[in-house]
């Protein structure tokens, strides 16, 4: 047993190196929330998504849309009106 997870680890980490150097280039968000685990800063999450529309620090944890849906989903809608605004302007 602890071959196979020894083996799993090294595949994502692998695979982790090799995807955390490609930079996003579509609009994107991030919702931080307040009981994560890990919070980036706006500096690392620049540096990886190119286009970062919004960034959102919302109250709730890991499971966000259990317990905090309205946040959630009012975040997700703000962030579609940006990016339709963007592409209007582009037109």
């Amino acid at each position: 047993m602890s071959s196979l997870l020894h083996r799993l680890l090294l595949y994502c980490l692998f695979f982790a190196s090799i995807f955390n150097n490609i930079p996003v280039e579509v609009p994107s968000a991030c919702a931080r929330f307040s009981n994560e685990l890990i919070v980036h800063p706006d500096c690392i999450l620049r540096d990886k998504f190119m286009n970062l529309v919004q960034i959102s620090d919302l109250e709730g944890g890991h499971f966000a849309a259990f317990e905090a849906p309205e946040a959630l989903a009012g975040d997700v809608y703000a962030f579609v009106e940006k990016v339709e605004a963007l592409r209007k302007i582009d037109k």
